[in-house]
């Protein structure tokens, strides 16, 4: 797995230009993986939501939109834009650092992404979060790359 993660950071140069926010992002991301964006139901992260994300209302002067995934099995995907690469850092950080996994929650692992001003997190199963990952790191890149294996799961 950090073979394969290792060269997704390769990649990291590759931009998308037809995607103007968060949920196209994630729309495109999902996409790529086979699942269809546009019957998944996606929810616009606010301020006044923003735990969701692991962030607090006052991290959102910084972010020009934020989409969120959920998923059955209980994985979640998400994909924000900062204001600019400084906030996309501090955000990221944030994210990727105060994460905890819940004693009940059954996925595998999560990982957490920035390119540019993009930030991204994708959680669930070892083989989803891999294959979301590739997908967000082939349309966007991958300057910076976090994974976290959720210590209740072991093998």
């Amino acid at each position: 797995m950090k073979t394969v993660l290792s060269l997704i950071l390769l990649a990291f140069s590759i931009t998308s230009a037809s995607v103007d926010t968060a949920r196209d992002a994630l729309i495109e991301t999902l996409n790529s993986v086979g699942c269809d964006g546009e019957q998944t139901e996606i929810v616009a992260v606010k301020a006044e939501n923003s735990y969701v994300l692991g962030l607090d209302e006052d991290d959102f002067e910084n972010i020009e939109s934020a989409a969120l995934a959920s998923c059955a099995d209980g994985g979640r995907k998400a994909v924000v834009f900062a204001s600019d690469k400084k906030a996309a850092r501090k955000i990221y950080d944030k994210m990727w650092k105060n994460f905890e996994f819940p004693a009940c929650d059954a996925s595998d692992a999560i990982i957490f992404l920035r390119s540019g001003d993009k930030i991204a997190f994708f959680k669930g199963g070892d083989d989803d979060v891999e294959a979301y990952s590739r997908a967000f790191c082939d349309a966007f890149g991958a300057e910076a790359m976090k994974m976290l294996k959720n210590p209740a799961k072991k093998k």
